[in-house]
């Protein structure tokens, strides 16, 4: 399963999602004209909370893995988009919101709100019931200490309840990549939003849910290329034989983790979990093909007016993913302009179509 929209910032090949989230602005917008407005919150200003849970496929995971009907604990539910996807499916839903703003528009999803610091509640006072979920949405990365937290809630889940959770996964391929460049930039969301305090990679978070007292039952990998995430990289300076083994390994594809995990018995003992990530959406060759096809459409924009440029991208595209029209392209690049521009004129051989399509 590709990103989508949960990939919104910039990337190599441009901004590729800026039309997506301000046509996901204006739908929210438009959806609560009617409402009471926001007034002193990050909503204006945090894109995430723009998206509806069909624009995002970790929303979309995680409300599939959640039955009709089902009595949940959202923490953190933010403008209550998940929060209407839920009620919709005929929840009862109790939310753990810190802004007060932001858990007003949760109220007509939600049979109750709790307003406080999920680290700092007295959980046992603020909670006298069990659930069925427990639902962690973008949350489990903004706490300090994410174990204590989790562990408390063991009991306020259901004998047969689970821990719902999706958390971004700081082993991507872009981090990683970024890393070897001595980058390591905070931004305004994605993998290093500012706000993250806490970091995990796969290992760290089966760790994290044995540790607390959970077995877990199911993974969803949110997949995105990469070289197809908002951090930066100098793709021009990456070492093509260091990209083709960061490839080789399915996690570095991996975005974010959705997971479902049970409640351990007491007596049970605390095992890490093995678990292949080889899934149905994840294959090596496909995985250098996407970062090839960005290669060609970063380079294409040079193809005029910088040649030698065009080159250097392309044949980092041609030794990702060895293709004839390639070659063919990175040869042509040498011809003198007034010879490719009548053939283009007449034939459109060097349209951004042509040139970047497999």
């Amino acid at each position: 399963m590709q990103l989508g929209l949960q990939n919104k910032s910039k990337t190599p090949g441009g901004n590729v999602s800026a039309t997506q989230y301000k046509t996901a602005k204006a739908v929210f917008r438009k959806e609560r004209q009617k409402r009471e407005s926001i007034v002193n919150t990050s909503f204006h200003s945090v894109p995430k909370y723009w998206l509806t849970v069909e624009g995002s496929p970790n929303l979309q995971a995680e409300l599939a893995l959640i039955p009709n009907g089902s009595k949940i604990l959202e923490i953190g539910p933010g403008p209550g988009r998940m929060t209407e996807a839920l009620f919709q499916k005929q929840c009862d839903v109790t939310v753990i919101e810190l802004d007060r703003e932001l858990a007003k528009w949760c109220e007509p999803y939600s049979s109750r709100i709790i307003l406080g610091d999920v680290e700092t509640l007295d959980l046992d006072d603020a909670l006298d019931e069990t659930y069925d979920v427990v639902l962690f949405g973008d949350v489990i990365e903004h706490l300090r200490r994410p174990i204590d937290v989790i562990r408390k809630l063991r009991s306020r889940i259901s004998e047969t309840g689970f821990l719902l959770a999706c958390i971004p996964n700081i082993s991507h391929g872009s981090v990683r990549l970024a890393l070897l460049q001595g980058k390591f930039q905070y931004q305004e969301d994605g993998l290093l939003d500012h706000t993250h305090i806490s970091f995990f990679t796969w290992s760290s978070i089966r760790e994290l849910v044995n540790f607390s007292g959970y077995t877990i039952q199911a993974v969803q990998p949110i997949r995105t290329g990469v070289l197809e995430s908002e951090v930066v990289v100098d793709i021009l300076d990456v070492p093509i034989s260091v990209l083709k083994l960061i490839c080789k390994d399915p996690e570095a594809t991996v975005y974010q983790y959705v997971i479902k995990a049970a409640p351990m018995r007491d007596d049970e003992p605390r095992v890490v979990e093995a678990w292949n990530l080889r899934d149905e959406n994840w294959n090596y060759k496909r995985v250098k093909a996407g970062a090839a096809k960005l290669y060609k459409e970063a380079g294409f924009r040079w193809f005029w007016n910088a040649p030698a440029k065009f080159r250097r991208y392309f044949f980092r595209a041609f030794l990702l993913n060895a293709q004839i029209k390639t070659l063919v392209y990175i040869v042509i690049s040498f011809l003198p302009f007034r010879l490719i521009k009548p053939l283009h004129d007449r034939f459109g051989f060097a349209s951004a179509r042509r040139i970047i399509s497999d």
